[in-house]
């Protein structure tokens, strides 16, 4: 396998396709996994816009009460993925990988407040911000 250093460009968000409803249910992929991983599962309301339930954030052990307080994240954020590779894939490709429903390693549920220490950082990263917490 060949190896190389590491693209150091700043990728936009506005390039990507965040949060498709990859399965034409009318909820998109973050709904989707809030659903999924919901301790007290919320209300879908018109356009699959949640409200109530309970959430689990595991990077910082914590429940969240009421869906608006939680977000889907990506375990490897895409900053780190289009450092790693992903700016030579098309906007296709991009967009799978953003809404990735298939693999249960891709998102996970996850308070709001953690976003912002994740940024583009890789999951060891981000563990080491929260004090305690392990991914």
């Amino acid at each position: 396998m060949p190896i190389r250093a590491e693209n150091t460009s700043t990728y936009s968000r506005s390039a990507i396709k965040h949060w498709t409803d990859v399965d034409k249910d009318g909820c998109d992929a973050c709904a989707e996994v809030l659903l999924a991983e919901a301790v007290v599962t919320p209300e879908p309301g018109a356009h699959c816009k949640l409200s109530g339930g309970q959430g689990y954030s595991a990077y910082d052990d914590t429940l969240v009460d009421g869906s608006s307080g939680m977000d889907a994240d990506h375990r490897v954020p895409f900053g780190e993925v289009w450092q790693s590779g992903s700016h030579e894939w098309g906007a296709a490709e991009r967009q799978v990988y953003v809404n990735d429903l298939e693999d249960p390693r891709s998102l996970i549920a996850s308070h709001r407040q953690v976003e912002p220490i994740q940024g583009q950082e890789g999951p060891g990263q981000v563990a080491a911000a929260i004090s305690g917490q392990r991914l």
